[in-house]
């Protein structure tokens, strides 16, 4: 049983970090779009227009939902979200996540608990640490990031809403 045990762990950290090897050649967006656990969040990328945006020069840091992060919120929010008179909240929504600068998890770990990062959309976010983890406002850091040649990418557990 530990031996199995052992096993499982060596493959899931080899799994971890081939998720977040750095992948220079591609923008934030097009590793985005290799990550399949991030489906959600690159198709509302190209539902609200953002995409030559994220493919920009940058450099930028996206805070990436999942798509399990995306299940969390009601349904009735994603379909008002999604639909085509919703176009200009979809992408307030989506640039909440983007901020310009590349910062490095050794970066983020650094940053005293209370830091601000000002967003593409123009409101701020709140760094802080709680534990061994990295928040972004509300939702929690569940990568150490990948490198693209215009930033960095994280995956987090919750979808941001921007404040009023």
């Amino acid at each position: 049983m530990g031996i199995v045990a052992m096993l499982a762990a060596v493959l899931a950290s080899l799994a971890f970090a081939a998720t977040n090897t750095p992948n220079e050649s591609n923008t934030v967006l097009e590793v985005a779009q290799g990550q399949s656990d991030l489906s959600d969040f690159t198709r509302h990328v190209s539902t609200a227009g953002l995409d030559q945006t994220l493919s920009g020069t940058g450099p930028f840091t996206v805070f990436a939902p999942t798509n399990s992060a995306f299940n969390k919120v009601p349904r009735n929010t994603m379909n008002k979200l999604m639909s085509p008179t919703s176009k200009p909240q979809l992408q307030s929504v989506l640039k909440y996540h983007v901020v310009r600068g590349s910062y490095p998890i050794s970066e983020l770990k650094k940053m005293r608990s209370g830091s601000k990062l000002t967003t593409i959309e123009g409101k701020t976010l709140t760094i802080t640490r709680r534990g061994n983890n990295i928040y972004v406002d509300s939702a929690r850091l569940v990568d150490n990031g990948i490198q693209a040649k215009n930033g960095i990418l994280y995956k987090i557990d919750t979808v941001m809403m921007p404040p009023r």
